[in-house]
């Protein structure tokens, strides 16, 4: 039989091995979370209402949106590669209206 040193130190080794695998299956999501938020786009006060593939759609898309009376400006992606149309919050269920209406033809 182990001594009594040896039986501690398994003891312990199965106790930090517990540990381990309830922290990674039950730990908290504030990690992932955070990481999440850190990739995420702010634009304060701002909210986007549409992804343009370019900065020429997403021009016009503002435009379209300015010539009905919506407050609104563009703001290139992180990689450049796409555009955010954005509006402030009050105006943004208006934006999606008129987006919409040129979406169905008009009607």
């Amino acid at each position: 039989m182990g001594t009594y040193g040896d039986e501690a130190l398994i003891l312990f080794a199965v106790i930090i091995l517990l540990a381990g695998i309830l922290r990674r299956y039950f730990g908290s999501d504030i990690d992932r979370t955070e990481r999440k938020l850190a990739k995420a786009r702010d634009y304060g006060l701002l909210s986007e209402v549409a992804t343009a593939p370019s900065e020429q759609a997403a021009t016009f898309v503002r435009d379209l949106l300015r010539s009905n009376g919506i407050r609104a400006t563009t703001a290139p992606d992180d990689n450049g590669a796409t555009q955010h149309v954005l509006v402030f919050p009050a105006d943004a269920h208006a934006a999606a209206n008129v987006l919409l209406q040129v979406n169905d033809g008009g009607d």
